[in-house]
């Protein structure tokens, strides 16, 4: 997997943000930029393009200066963010997404989730990102921040991931997510099976967002105090 570090101020909080399947750090630099900066006191660092699960030892030796480590994960996000072998977890929050991605009732039905690594190409790209997105006007918004990825690069991901939820299906976690977030118009990750997924969690429920959050939930800081 890939990281940019978004804000490294020498905070003692430190924030990572893993960003759903198929983008870059666009999406983190987006933002971050509508955040209100005063009083933020976290450094934040961005995860994405997840061809391995491995953590440099470069940015793994970075964890442990911090007091606290908050994580926000968006889609297939969830689950990788759970799959990295992260030292420690103090605050996690799930956003549109599940720990069981691949499944009928908890996440993405595999047939689906297998057709769309089959045809992804630049068109079902762009229809992919309408659905994402739940409306043509947020598209063109999204549009303005889309990963400089091509689809070639993105088809290679999401086969990496899919082999890796097959593999990994039984694999114990370290440790949990405590605060979940859903919309309610997600149809990526359906919202009755995200609900039946977190049951006995935490959930916030966002009427009408879909499954690209990010035009509802502006900034780090509104995602964080959505929990509250």
């Amino acid at each position: 997997m890939k990281t940019a570090w978004i804000s490294r101020t020498g905070e003692l909080e430190l924030l990572l943000f893993f960003a759903g399947w198929g983008m870059d750090s666009a999406l983190a630099e987006h933002l971050w930029a509508h955040d209100d900066k005063e009083g933020f006191g976290m450094d934040i660092l961005a995860f994405h393009d997840y061809g391995s699960l491995e953590i440099s030892p470069g940015i793994r030796e970075h964890f442990e200066s911090y007091s606290k480590i908050t994580l926000i994960a968006w889609s297939l996000g969830v689950w990788a963010a759970a799959h990295a072998a992260l030292p420690r977890v103090d605050r996690a929050v799930a956003l549109n997404g599940t720990l069981r991605p691949l499944s009928e009732r908890y996440g993405i039905s595999p047939e689906v989730f297998f057709a769309t690594h089959a045809g992804w190409s630049e068109q079902n790209r762009t229809r992919f990102y309408r659905r994402m997105c739940g409306s043509g006007e947020a598209l063109d918004h999204f549009l303005s921040m889309a990963p400089l990825r091509s689809p070639a690069d993105q088809k290679e991901e999401l086969g990496f991931l899919g082999e890796s939820l097959i593999a990994s299906e039984n694999s114990p976690l370290p440790w949990g997510y405590d605060q979940i977030i859903i919309g309610d118009r997600d149809m990526v990750f359906p919202f009755q099976r995200q609900v039946i997924a977190w049951d006995g969690f935490g959930v916030s429920l966002v009427e009408g967002m879909p499954h690209f959050p990010f035009f509802h939930l502006k900034s780090f800081r509104e995602v964080l105090l959505c929990c509250k």
